[in-house]
């Protein structure tokens, strides 16, 4: 399924999450403001008159503000209610999205045992002299850069905790002890960090076709996402991803406004990369612990670790 039209292409993604910010921010002040204001004047009401008025409906003592009127109360409910409304839409549309890939690959091949699907279309099909892998986060069993590395691709694998050690490895992997990040950085266990396109530059492959990128970073995905620089993203040609929902775990417990702002949050990710031209092909629920959960607004539970596939057009 195509991204509805909210993302206009010539305007970057980044700066249409700081205006949507900017004006939540606005429109919170002035309904804060006008709150104040009919509080005040219910006030002024209340006392020139010698009866009070008792509200027609009990108001959630919850929705009430320190000194608040009933009325001002039910306008609160009222607004709480509409913005709940507008989290749903966002979990119906984000969920439509993972659930109805588009046919922008004809071919989709399994590369590995445990490895995710490969678009085999000839302009597409990983292969060859000039192929560039980059894995980030790694299994034991290495099926999928074996199977890249064993249609020429040069394969470079990465993951901190790597036991082996650095350099080219089995297969010919070139193995590095590094992780994928939204910072530049050395973490306190002695991690080094890196984005994308910072590691790109320090391998020496900046502006080069990256054939294949994978990621499963355990839902540190969505902070990478969100610093990367978009020219190295528009060096990918496939991308294949594990995202974690991890937010929407206990997603019922939360308030509706942190539950907008998650839900916003991922909607608009994917929204970066339907900007840069990234076409999901294949979404499916991680195999072993789907991690469902019932998301608040829709009928039925939903997967929280999902593997996607993107092919850039």
């Amino acid at each position: 399924m195509a991204l509805p039209g909210r993302w206009v292409a010539s305007v970057p993604w980044r700066s249409v999450r700081r205006s949507r910010v900017a004006l939540a921010a606005a429109l919170t002040t002035l309904c804060m403001g006008l709150l104040t204001l009919l509080s005040a004047q219910h006030a002024v009401i209340s006392s020139s008159t010698s009866q009070q008025q008792q509200p027609q409906q009990p108001i959630s003592k919850r929705f009430l503000p320190a000194g608040g009127s009933a009325e001002t109360g039910a306008i609160i409910s009222h607004l709480l209610s509409q913005r709940w409304r507008q989290g749903a839409e966002t979990a119906r549309a984000l969920f439509s999205y993972l659930e109805q890939p588009e046919p922008c690959c004809q071919h989709l091949g399994d590369a590995g045992a445990r490895g995710p699907p490969v678009c085999l279309d000839p302009a597409l099909a990983p292969g060859g002299r000039r192929c560039l892998v980059y894995s980030f986060g790694l299994s034991a069993e290495l099926s999928f850069e074996r199977t890249l590395a064993a249609r020429g691709c040069e394969v470079h694998a990465f993951d901190p905790r790597w036991p082996a050690g650095e350099g080219r490895g089995e297969a010919g992997i070139t193995f590095h002890r590094r992780a994928l990040s939204g910072e530049n950085e050395t973490s306190k266990a002695g991690w080094h960090r890196a984005t994308f396109g910072q590691t790109l530059r320090g391998l020496g492959h900046a502006g080069r076709a990256i054939d294949y990128l994978r990621v499963d970073v355990v839902g540190a995905e969505w902070t990478w996402l969100d610093a990367e620089e978009e020219q190295a993203l528009r060096q990918v040609r496939q991308l294949g991803m594990v995202v974690y929902f991890n937010d929407l775990a206990g997603i019922e417990e939360t308030s509706q406004r942190n539950r907008n702002y998650m839900l916003s949050w991922y909607y608009d990710t994917f929204g970066q990369l339907f900007d840069l031209g990234f076409c999901l092909v294949s979404s499916r629920e991680d195999a072993d612990n789907p991690r469902r959960r019932r998301i608040p607004g829709l009928a039925e539970e939903k997967a929280t670790i999902w593997e996607l596939i993107w092919v850039r057009r």
